[in-house]
């Protein structure tokens, strides 16, 4: 009834910081200190908030669970997360960072320059806030004139879905920096005579794995000296946005609004709306890439 990812989370999380302290008690005598203490153990060795915040959240799924099974268990109602426990710090690309994005096509192997074939694949995240398993899944038929359709999402586990959450299928205006990249990629494509149904397919046309887009930025990053993963690129794109664009409408773009009719047909007001919004992203990034 749950994605792999959310099981994999929840049993790691079993082993790690569940297990080692009520592997050897009966359910019916776990107490509220008991599940606070699993939670502080991980504050203890220096855990961010959201890990605690994870344990708490499978602790209540293990109780939700037992309930099912009839067998009693006492829930997490009192457990709390330690006021000292920090949100990890998330970092950006800085303007100087986004230049380097744009103007270094390469990687460094054995000493020599060799040219980087997913270097659009990253720009385009970055132009659009997209998730990398939402990049993964494009397919050509999704990108109609200026609206790519977000229909599919590719996890970890190379396992297709519909996305993070019930707001992932969306539509979005493209920038004309968006579509620039996009006729790169074309071109990329072209010229190694690869013919795919993806938009950003692997080396050989195939579908694009998410871990090797992770694996590859990471040496591309680490090479160009830039601090900031792949879904931290996501950030930068909303912190690029927040001072001009409205948060209804950024959280549209992104996928976030809980309250978004995924599936319903934008009416004439929002499509303007977007298109307003891809012009505003043409000027953001005018103002960073052509100084």
């Amino acid at each position: 009834t749950t994605g792999t990812g959310n099981y994999m989370l929840h049993e790691q999380i079993g082993k790690f910081w569940l297990l080692p302290s009520l592997k050897h008690r009966k359910c019916i005598s776990i107490t509220d200190q008991d599940w606070q203490d699993c939670i502080n153990a991980a504050f203890e060795k220096g855990r961010a908030k959201k890990t605690c915040q994870n344990i708490r959240a499978s602790q209540v799924a293990v109780c939700r669970f037992a309930r099912k099974k009839c067998i009693a268990i006492q829930a997490p109602i009192d457990v709390v997360i330690p006021r000292g426990a920090e949100a990890k710090e998330k970092k950006i690309l800085q303007p100087n960072d986004i230049n380097k994005l744009f103007q270094i096509d390469y990687i460094i192997e054995r000493g020599q320059k060799k040219p980087c074939f997913l270097i659009y694949a990253w720009r385009f995240i970055l132009l659009t806030g997209l998730r990398r398993g939402e990049l993964c899944g494009i397919m050509n038929e999704d990108i109609e004139g200026d609206i790519l359709t977000i229909k599919r999402s590719i996890n970890k586990f190379g396992e297709e879905t519909t996305g993070k959450n019930e707001n992932a299928r969306r539509k979005i205006v493209l920038s004309s920096y968006a579509k620039r990249t996009l006729q790169e990629q074309k071109n990329l494509l072209k010229s190694k005579g690869i013919l795919s149904q993806w938009v950003f397919p692997d080396e050989k046309g195939g579908r694009l794995d998410p871990n090797h887009l992770y694996k590859t930025w990471w040496t591309y990053r680490k090479q160009h000296e830039l601090n900031c993963s792949i879904h931290e690129m996501r950030h930068t794109f909303i912190s690029l946005a927040k001072a001009d664009v409205p948060i209804e409408l950024l959280k549209k773009i992104v996928g976030h609004s809980e309250k978004m009719d995924t599936f319903g047909v934008y009416g004439h007001e929002v499509e303007g709306e977007m298109a307003k919004v891809a012009n505003t992203f043409d000027t953001i990034f005018q103002s960073i890439l052509e100084k």
